[in-house]
């Protein structure tokens, strides 16, 4: 259930996935895994609380889980809609995650750029984007360091980054392995 249910979240059908994942739930309610698929698809949907909710469960069940509180700081600080947002949580939150990974990731310093902006620290949200962009362009990656650019457009003209707006979120799910 939780391969189908990441499988039809990457088709682009969260609904489905939704239907998957909470199946995977019901028989295995504690998997770290399962929460963070569950809490992505509920942001394609827009669905923001629920999405912070599954982050959150997350991070309980697997305090540890790098991947799982990015993802929460992540939605903190750019969600659209401002009763999710708490850039001074997402702040401590992606330092935490900084913290427990090794080496400097680009997607990580994104984060915290993005907090930093949520919270009005414009400055720090540049310093932080443009350590991501040369992190990510010392390993080839274009389309990160795109995006990134983008964002640092943002931070440039004292504007945060919300998550309508055209940039994909960092590869989150990306940052830990299944358990």
């Amino acid at each position: 259930h939780v391969v189908l249910g990441k499988f039809l979240l990457d088709q682009g059908h969260p609904e489905d996935a939704i239907l998957e994942l909470n199946r995977a739930v019901e028989l295995k309610p504690r998997f770290a895994g399962t929460q963070e698929a569950l809490a992505s698809a509920y942001q394609a949907l827009g669905n923001w609380h629920e999405a912070l909710n599954h982050w959150q469960d997350a991070m309980a069940l697997d305090s540890n889980r790098v991947s799982a509180i990015a993802g929460a700081a992540w939605l903190m600080a750019t969600a659209p809609d401002a009763s999710v947002r708490n850039g001074g949580q997402a702040i401590d939150l992606a330092k935490t995650a900084i913290a427990m990974s090794p080496g400097e990731d680009p997607d990580l310093l994104d984060v915290l750029a993005a907090a930093y902006a949520e919270t009005g620290e414009f400055d720090r949200a540049s310093a932080q984007i443009s350590r991501a962009i040369v992190v990510s362009d010392s390993r080839g990656n274009k389309e990160l360091s795109a995006d990134l650019r983008l964002r640092q457009k943002l931070y440039l003209e004292k504007k945060p980054y919300r998550g309508t707006n055209s940039s994909r979120a960092p590869q989150l799910s990306d940052m830990s392995a299944e358990k």
